[in-house]
């Protein structure tokens, strides 16, 4: 039951309101979403490996810089510098050792880029 009082009530309502987000921070705090801790290991076909190289993404003329963040012989996560908009297929150059990937991207959250490679 809330208070007479209207700013009682207010008041009442805020400190419950915060209670409520204090709780779900803690819930994110102890429960990494799943691309926080490499996503769900049990779907993927091969390991995946954490790695940092600089990369580009190569479409119709044009290169986009990212970073590879994680790499398995079937694909990738990568991250873009901005929320650039890339197509659904690329190549993916990674500069230092000169390889490149044909990539169909599978998932995208923000500045980051799932792809498996064809």
């Amino acid at each position: 039951m809330l208070p007479d009082d209207p700013v009682k009530a207010v008041a009442v309502v805020v400190v419950l309101v915060g209670l409520v987000l204090l709780a779900a921070a803690a819930v994110f705090l102890f429960f990494p979403r799943a691309e926080e801790t490499g996503g769900d290991a049990e779907n993927r076909i091969a390991p995946r490996r954490k790695v940092l190289k600089g990369a580009k993404i190569e479409f119709g003329g044009t290169a986009i810089d990212c970073l590879v963040r994680n790499i398995s012989e079937t694909g990738a996560a990568i991250e873009v510098t901005g929320q650039l908009k890339c197509p659904v297929t690329f190549v993916l150059a990674i500069s230092s050792d000169g390889s490149t990937r044909n990539c169909r991207v599978v998932w995208r959250r923000g500045k980051r880029i799932g792809v498996k490679f064809s």
